[in-house]
């Protein structure tokens, strides 16, 4: 439901973006997902400007990469190969604490 007001631009300024590539998903064919969300029902990006900002961001953690906008599904295309998903480790079990196993599955 939609109440006018609600939502709004990204909360924290851009300028002071800390995101760095530990936040930051690597396939380990060196496809990564940078991803940039605003606050809750604030939609797209009002501006260009905001695009260009959100673009630099990720250059500068990535220099040499090409960055361009994409979705989930195009992401999970490029970055989950079939070479990239068999050699994913394989777990035969979840190490999980007792008071905390409810979470993890």
């Amino acid at each position: 439901m939609y109440h006018d007001g609600y939502g709004g631009p990204f909360l924290s300024p851009l300028e002071n973006y800390t995101y760095g590539s530990d936040d930051c998903i690597i396939s380990s064919n060196g496809v990564a997902l940078a991803s940039y969300f605003r606050s809750d029902n604030a939609g797209p990006p009002d501006t260009l400007e905001e695009v260009k900002k959100v673009v630099a961001a990720v250059r500068k953690i990535f220099p040499n990469a090409t960055v361009l906008g994409s979705s989930f599904d195009g992401f999970a295309t490029q970055a989950l190969t079939p070479d990239v998903v068999n050699n994913l480790p394989v777990f035969d079990q979840v190490s999980c604490p007792a008071d905390r196993c409810h979470r993890c599955f």
